[in-house]
């Protein structure tokens, strides 16, 4: 009898388990995608004893953990990474390059969400000016609405215009950034005629100004930052080139500015970005029908933050710390919104952060600075040696691309992979630079394959540039706009955690990329990814 008496309890047991996994929805109703400027895989083990329990540490607790998650490009700027995440594809698909790149048709610069068709929503300047135009690869969130015939709601929410606009994609229903100018939360013709009400409503209760009036102080006892440096040392800028040290009254760094450009190197502008995007969530009604629904957020504040302090910083430590805290109030909000089995959350970074050249040199690490004020004019000096005096025959460099004057080159009856290896030739020699590619390597597959794949990766036939140069590890260039320049695991690797619906504890050890993801969650919803992706499905993860 007792035995009957079990087996029936067991059966009814698992009748019920068997019944809850039923109820677990085929599709989550919401994804939520979030991308940290600049976060380095280790700001997530450095600082793992100083988090809260239920952001960054509960994300890795009950989700998946990609412990080897790397960029595979050589020139993963901020544009270009938020791009290959979207895409699931490097620029040589989209045609990302660089936050800007020279355009050869145009002879001059151009940014890579500009738009000359777009105008401002929500403020009277031409902050707003801009568009996914220039993107040449479908991203998640279009696939996304074609798999719904246009059902889904996808909404992209970050501080810096070219991540709203890559992660929102062609067809979002809406992307938003900051104006520093209004300091209020606008957005392209592109996608609209006008602002949405609650968007104009948010902005109306001057949160921007609230943040900018908070005091910058530590979030904990100065001596738990023991893996950072020491306030206001010596490797630091300082902010604005001024203040580089606790706390910091904003309200009084305002004036110098006259504007709120400073809410971008605040911590506080990631709450805001985050009180902004959970504002999406409850006015747009994500996640409350059959279709599953896009929200894309970049936390900005850490990317500008890097502009003036190094990744061993008190200040950086601080702003993570205060990161886990918004991470573990949207997951919060989430689990009461939508419910924790109806919602998937993926984070990454869109690129890392070198240390700083003082610090390196004081820890007797190889560095030291290419200096292309030198270089460039003596290869421009080499070049009209060889090829004569009356063309310029360099047209321009940026971020360690040379474009050549291919007109010139044609024009004088010269061959363009001579010029280009006579370049590289001559760079390759200036103390700091690894190696060198022409464009004429990458197209033909000339280089050793393990120098070639980041490179290949970076290059597109019609943006890319003449002459590629990769520096040493530890080294930068003097006067860069940008220290994501290079193949290196500082620069390339970022966290992945994926967290959320079906999803179980595991870690997955093996090599990914940021492009993966978007294949992956193709695969999780059983729908075809997007046409130009090339990442493929992680696995190891747990899923149930």
């Amino acid at each position: 009898m007792k035995n009957r008496l079990f087996v029936v309890l067991m059966c009814l047991s698992l009748g019920i388990l068997a019944q809850e996994k039923k109820e677990l929805p085929a599709r989550p109703k919401l994804i939520v995608g979030i991308v940290v400027e600049h976060m380095r895989y280790d700001y997530l083990t450095r600082f793992w004893d100083q988090y809260d329990h239920d952001g960054f540490r509960r994300m890795v607790r009950e989700g998946a953990l990609c412990k080897n998650t790397v960029f595979e490009n050589a020139y993963n700027q901020d544009a270009v990474g938020y791009a290959s995440i979207s895409t699931g594809t490097y620029p040589s698909r989209h045609g990302i390059v660089g936050n800007s790149w020279y355009d050869r048709f145009a002879q001059r610069m151009r940014y890579s969400v500009e738009d000359v068709h777009s105008k401002t929503l929500g403020a009277a300047n031409d902050n707003g000016n801009f568009a996914p135009t220039l993107l040449l690869a479908p991203t998640f969130a279009d696939a996304l609405k074609l798999n719904t015939m246009g059902r889904a709601k996808v909404f992209a929410v970050a501080m810096k215009e070219s991540g709203a606009i890559f992660m929102g994609g062609n067809a979002a229903d809406g992307a938003f950034w900051f104006d520093p100018k209004s300091g209020k939360w606008i957005s392209s013709s592109f996608y609209g005629s006008e602002l949405p009400y609650w968007v104009t409503r948010f902005n109306d209760r001057n949160e921007s100004q609230l943040a900018l009036d908070k005091k910058w102080e530590l979030e904990l006892p100065a001596d738990q930052y023991y893996m950072s440096l020491p306030d206001a040392n010596e490797f630091e800028v300082g902010l604005m080139g001024y203040k580089k040290a606790f706390p910091y009254f904003f309200a009084d760094l305002k004036g110098r500015t006259n504007d709120f450009s400073l809410l971008r190197y605040s911590p506080y502008g990631n709450t805001y970005t985050r009180d902004f995007a959970l504002s999406a969530v409850i006015n747009e009604k994500l996640g409350k029908d059959h279709d599953t629904d896009l929200l894309m957020v970049g936390f900005s504040a850490t990317g500008f933050l890097g502009e003036y302090y190094p990744p061993n910083s008190m200040e950086m430590q601080d702003a993570y710390l205060k990161l886990d805290k918004d991470i573990g109030y949207m997951l919060r909000f989430l689990d009461q919104q939508i419910g924790k089995d109806n919602y998937l959350v993926f984070l990454t970074g869109n690129t890392g952060e070198p240390q700083s050249q003082a610090w390196l040199r004081k820890m007797k690490q190889p560095t030291g600075l290419f200096n292309q004020n030198t270089a460039i004019p003596l290869l421009r000096s080499y070049i009209k040696a060889l090829y004569g005096q009356k063309a310029e025959w360099v047209k321009g460099y940026n971020e360690l691309q040379v474009y050549l004057d291919r007109d010139a080159i044609w024009a004088a009856g010269k061959s363009l992979e001579e010029v280009q290896l006579r370049v590289a030739d001559f760079l390759s020699t200036f103390e700091g630079v690894a190696y060198t590619a022409t464009a004429t390597d990458l197209q033909r597959g000339n280089m050793n394959r393990s120098a070639m794949l980041e490179l290949e990766n970076s290059y597109h036939p019609k943006r890319g540039a003449d002459v590629y140069l990769v520096l040493q590890p530890g080294w930068g260039q003097t006067n860069e706009t940008t220290g994501q320049n290079s193949p290196y695991s500082d620069q390339t690797q970022v966290p992945l955690i994926w967290f959320g619906w079906k999803i179980r504890p595991s870690v997955v050890e093996s090599q990914v990329s940021p492009i993966d993801i978007v294949p992956t969650i193709a695969s999780m919803l059983n729908m075809a990814k997007p046409s130009a992706t090339t990442g493929g499905v992680i696995h190891g993860i747990s899923v149930e």
